[in-house]
């Protein structure tokens, strides 16, 4: 990763650990009914400690629980990618993240094989550096 990536990836994983930046971010793209849900109020981070493809760990992605009004809680998934090209397998890496998160979960003890798996809302923010070509 260059240096201009970098530095992007470390302002928008700034700006995603913030809250009110997360809630905002929620309200511009989900569903009025489903904001309804959930107490955005009660939302918090979590730590996580992924391992990308290559055996990388991935410090990029950051982890929201929010509470859910009728008990429960949907995480949402922020994958932070500034990549030098367009990836055409990203819908896969994010199925594989989504995976490392509920992996997570259950190692951390957080989850119970009765609780079943809550759900995940990964949302993807992708940045391809302005060398490459554009589709």
């Amino acid at each position: 990763m260059n240096s201009s990536a970098s530095s992007h990836d470390s302002i928008y994983h700034r700006f995603f650990s913030h809250p009110e930046m997360v809630i905002d971010l929620l309200r511009g793209f989900l569903d009025p009914s489903l904001l309804a849900k959930l107490d955005l109020d009660h939302l918090r981070r979590h730590n996580t400690k992924f391992t990308g493809r290559r055996g990388q760990r991935r410090r990029d992605d950051v982890v929201w629980e929010i509470p859910t009004r009728h008990g429960g809680s949907i995480f949402v998934l922020l994958i932070l990618e500034f990549q030098s090209e367009i990836d055409a397998w990203m819908a896969l890496r994010v199925d594989v993240y989504t995976g490392l998160l509920y992996q997570q979960l259950v190692h951390e003890r957080k989850l119970k094989a009765s609780d079943g798996l809550p759900p995940v809302l990964p949302i993807v923010l992708y940045r391809v550096s302005s060398k490459s070509p554009t589709y």
